[in-house]
């Protein structure tokens, strides 16, 4: 089970290191708040859920910047 959150991390990040429009970047919090769904659905600690919210909120928190710094 660790295997696949590892894999589903790694996605999300892959996810949100590709966006290029700001629309991207809300797909890429929609693939957020559904990881974490899933994840909760499967008794995975809250400590580490959070730990990866935190994670995932300050890449795309950049990502716009970077977005509306090229507009």
């Amino acid at each position: 089970m660790l295997d696949l959150f590892d894999k589903h991390i790694s996605k999300i990040n892959k996810i949100i290191n590709s966006c290029v429009t700001v629309e991207h970047v809300e797909s890429a919090k929609q693939v957020v708040k559904n990881f974490v769904d899933y994840w909760k659905i499967k008794n995975i600690s809250v400590k580490t859920l959070r730990h990866y919210l935190h994670h995932f909120n300050t890449l795309i928190h950049f990502k716009l910047r970077l977005i509306n710094y090229n507009e």
